[in-house]
């Protein structure tokens, strides 16, 4: 079982935002064309090409119908662990502020008799926590990029 074809609208040539978008899924489909998918993920990721090849918008809906599937597909590649470039990355980019201010709550717990309840000491505290945070997070991303990318789970195409 093969991945199917994105047929080509008449109308993308014309927008290029549309035309851009078109040219990253297909560098995506071709990409996953290439990897031993499992037929059940190969059969979704052919009924999303089969539902956008059917779509009869135009322009900007045609946009939003693409960019919809291309989650949808990216949702079940990425449980395969196929990750885009620079997925872990901002995974701990967004993660980052959560568990800096984790550690700020747990650390003013602690500390809080000390400080007393005086809020100019406890913002710079919450900035200090939230900026190193994001700040370890993302480095480790950053690591299992890299350990993504030296196993051949990475994509070649950058499809955020």
């Amino acid at each position: 079982m093969g991945i199917i074809e994105l047929q080509q609208k008449e109308n993308v040539a014309n927008d290029v935002k549309l035309s851009e978008q078109y040219a990253q899924i297909q560098s995506l489909l071709s990409e996953l064309r290439e990897r031993n998918l499992p037929d059940d993920v190969i059969g979704i990721i052919n009924q999303k090409i089969s539902e956008i090849n059917s779509s009869t918008c135009n322009g900007k809906e045609l946009r939003r119908v693409i960019k919809t599937k291309q989650e949808d597909i990216m949702y079940h590649i990425v449980r395969l662990k196929i990750v885009p470039k620079k997925h872990y990355k901002r995974l701990g980019l967004s993660f980052g502020p959560l568990a800096g201010y984790t550690f700020v709550v747990l650390a003013l717990t602690f500390f809080n008799d000390s400080i007393g309840g005086r809020f100019f000491l406890i913002l710079p505290v919450y900035i200090i926590g939230v900026g190193v945070g994001m700040l370890i997070t993302t480095y480790i991303g950053m690591q299992k990029d890299k350990k993504a990318f030296a196993e051949g789970r990475q994509l070649k195409t950058n499809v955020y």
